[in-house]
């Protein structure tokens, strides 16, 4: 199936952010009390929904939004230290100039997005910022509102299961990519309607020719 509309999250599938988010790991357990896990833990908590890691990490839910603009701002301040996956400023060129439009769903800010990606107000028609960890179904409805799109005509592209379930939620088609802080096997076992084992199988979104 061909989508009109391709919209990305951003942590871990555009940006490569995690190794940021673990080198401030320590700065946000002490500030925000909450438990920083060992190296060792970090397959088991990959394989987690969100409920299971914050609850493994002794996080409540009204800290998070907290917590997520703390990290947000250690990421405008250090930003330098965050870029794209090595294949994906070529691969989001490619898809804009072939007429796909394209769009932003993501809990990082603008500043930060534009500060990795600066090519960002180019490639994406409309992007959604600052969404809440659990807030992502309401606000991809909104953005398809915006644009005059329906559900049936896009694609969330995502690399955690939250991505995939919000995705559904919404009436969207659902994508996941293996190189972000998902687990890829967890992933899998969704039976998302794409699965990118690489950034540069992406240009299978590119539009069939007539």
């Amino acid at each position: 199936m061909s989508y009109r509309y391709v919209i990305f999250d951003f942590d871990g599938t555009l940006a490569d952010s995690l190794p940021f988010l673990l080198s401030c790991l320590g700065e946000l357990a002490q500030t925000h009390g909450f438990r920083q896990p060992a190296a060792d833990e970090w397959p088991r908590l990959r394989a987690s929904s969100l409920t299971g890691l914050l609850d493994s990490l002794g996080i409540p839910l009204w800290q998070v939004p907290r917590i997520a603009r703390h990290y947000r701002r250690l990421l405008v301040q250090r930003g330098a230290q965050v870029l794209p996956f090595a294949e994906i400023p070529a691969t989001l060129d490619r898809l804009q100039a072939s007429g796909l439009q394209l769009g932003l769903a993501t809990s990082n800010s603008a500043a930060a997005v534009h500060q990795v990606l600066p090519q960002a107000g180019r490639l994406f028609t409309a992007g959604e910022f600052d969404i809440p960890l659990l807030g992502k179904t309401r606000r991809l409805k909104r953005l398809l509102h915006r644009q005059g799109i329906t559900p049936a005509e896009a694609l969330y592209v995502g690399d955690e299961l939250r991505d995939l379930q919000a995705a559904r939620r919404a009436g969207l088609g659902c994508a996941a990519v293996a190189w972000g802080y998902g687990c890829p096997t967890t992933l899998r076992a969704q039976q998302p309607d794409l699965f990118f084992e690489q950034p540069a199988e992406l240009l299978r979104l590119l539009p069939s020719p007539c």
